[in-house]
């Protein structure tokens, strides 16, 4: 199903994004933000970054990062935005 920008917008904004991750690596907050291991590369050394407050992730060490609908395309293979947003929604 296709969205419009502003439905997307409005599910990413109620989405928490800390929730959506935390179901793959176990996050720990730290001044502000999470960290946790990567789930895009072997990691060791908590390289991922989720920042709450802009609902955006980033990895320091592979260089992955976006919002929640990003993250479920890579870790999912939601194949389109739609579909991403759709798993949200439902969430």
């Amino acid at each position: 199903m296709t969205y419009t920008e502003e439905f997307a917008k409005k599910v990413l904004d109620k989405t928490d994004i800390t929730k959506v991750i935390g179901r793959y690596t176990k996050l720990e907050a730290k001044d502000g933000v999470y960290v946790g291991n990567c789930v895009f590369h072997k990691d060791k050394n908590q390289s991922l970054i989720v920042y709450p407050d802009k609902q955006v992730f980033h990895c320091l060490d592979c260089g992955t990062g976006g919002n929640a609908a990003t993250f479920l395309m890579e870790k999912e293979g939601c194949k389109t935005l739609s579909d991403a947003i759709d798993r949200l929604a439902k969430d």
